[in-house]
């Protein structure tokens, strides 16, 4: 099959020898031109500045098209036209993400307002005496032995913990709560049908606290990973501002930067980058 251009449409050649789109773009480049001698606009102006943005970037793909400058006609290197390597997490050049030390330096602070944070979560732990098998009653919808639907409160049990989840911008400390009738095999089939929920650990010290509230009979307290304790288990792909390879610098990391605006930061992710600083 016979090549066909994708510009023209025309057969026996493609793009890159195009001659039609190569006309249109010195053609382009002349209206550009036209266009900045003619304009009105006071110099500066922002209407002044995208033509003459246009006109670079067309005069750029005329030389790297033909291989010659259309304003000094001298030769040109299609390498020397290439766009630089540009780092996509912090945007500046010359480096990529995966050798970013702006990256990897907001991994360190992150990491240590994590290990901050969950520290305070041991603590909180700890007073309460909170952990797997606990029972609690929480609000949540279910079936009841006429298979009618209600939502209220059910006594359910603490079967699992969102350790990973937890980092120090998380928005709680959540455990896994599974109704008490669906692991005792009470019922109806269809009454124990609804599922594991989420509970977090904000909700059930609230129980315990205040008079009146909702029931809460600890089961022990916890224990901790060193892995957990140290936060080397996070996993960066699940971290905005460091998940994927395009995902650019999250803009709580910038504050970091300069002095002056430290004071604004929160004071977890504050104090993470002065422990830091101490360690240096």
């Amino acid at each position: 099959m016979a090549r066909r251009c994708g510009h023209c449409s025309s057969f026996g050649h493609n793009v890159r020898t195009c001659g039609d789109l190569t006309r249109a773009l010195e053609r382009r480049r002349r209206e550009y031109l036209a266009r900045d001698e003619s304009s009105v606009d006071p110099e500066g102006s922002i209407e002044r500045l995208q033509n003459l943005r246009r006109l670079q970037r067309v005069t750029d793909r005329l030389a790297k098209r033909t291989g010659v400058h259309p304003v000094t006609g001298s030769k040109v290197a299609k390498r020397i036209l290439s766009r630089p390597r540009r780092c996509s997490y912090c945007r500046a050049e010359g480096h990529t993400r995966r050798t970013c030390s702006i990256r990897n330096g907001d991994q360190a602070v992150y990491r240590e307002a994590t290990r901050i944070a969950r520290q305070a979560i041991v603590e909180r732990i700890m007073a309460t005496d909170i952990g797997i098998g606990t029972l609690c009653v929480h609000r949540l919808g279910y079936y009841d032995s006429k298979k009618d639907w209600h939502f209220g409160d059910r006594p359910c049990i603490i079967t699992k913990v969102l350790w990973s989840e937890y980092t120090y911008d998380s928005h709680s400390f959540q455990f896994e709560i599974t109704p008490a009738a669906m692991l005792l095999g009470g019922g109806t089939q269809r009454a124990r049908s609804v599922g594991a929920q989420h509970i977090s650990l904000s909700m059930l010290e609230n129980n315990l606290r205040e008079e009146g509230g909702k029931p809460v009979t600890p089961a022990g307290a916890l224990s901790f990973s060193e892995e957990w304790l140290s936060a080397s288990d996070i996993d960066w792909k699940r971290i905005a501002g460091f998940a994927g390879a395009g995902a650019p610098r999250h803009s709580r990391f910038e504050t970091l930067e300069s002095a002056y605006s430290r004071e604004w930061a929160p004071q977890i992710l504050a104090m993470a980058y002065n422990n830091l600083q101490k360690k240096r």
